[in-house]
């Protein structure tokens, strides 16, 4: 099987904006169209990422164009029509037993429900990576080591550098 790293929203992101870890998530989406591991990263992180693209094309400063957010929502659309068991990207749809067992995270961790629910995704989908760049939860996500799944803080200079050896990029 392949290696699979899941994209958090936060993640998702780094693809289309540039910022601090946006170079790995570059790699790591390189090496996912060239069929040496697969990302996988919940349906919920399509609203995700629809409503920060919005509030980035409102930012005062150094906005989105209409012409970027387009190209950008429609690379979301894209995958969400290919996605599938083998996609490079595979959007995991959200259902009854995801949603019940991340419950379960937000008492345990102390997280909000949709981070619960993207890491019980990641985790049920034996993705041996979790992407992340949200320092108010990786600290919280790192120390509860969870089972087979290294949490990546993207905004983490060896972090990202462990990624790239493991994931052999």
């Amino acid at each position: 099987m392949k290696k699979r790293v899941y994209f958090d929203t936060s993640a998702v992101i780094k693809e289309f904006v540039p910022e601090v870890g946006s170079d790995l998530v570059d790699d790591v989406s390189n090496a996912a169209r060239a069929g040496k591991l697969q990302i996988i990263t919940s349906a919920w992180s399509i609203n995700e990422a629809v409503a920060v693209i919005d509030r980035l094309a409102r930012k005062p400063r150094h906005p989105l164009s209409k012409a970027e957010q387009q190209q950008i929502i429609a690379t979301i659309v894209e995958r969400v029509r290919d996605t599938g068991e083998h996609a490079a990207f595979r959007i995991a749809p959200i259902d009854h037993v995801i949603v019940a067992s991340s419950r379960l995270l937000i008492d345990g961790l102390h997280v909000s429900a949709d981070d619960a629910l993207h890491v019980y995704t990641g985790w049920i989908y034996d993705c041996g990576h979790f992407f992340i760049h949200d320092n108010k939860i990786v600290h919280r996500l790192k120390a509860a080591s969870i089972e087979d799944m290294k949490v990546i803080d993207l905004g983490n200079e060896q972090d990202r550098a462990l990624a790239r050896a493991e994931l052999s990029l």
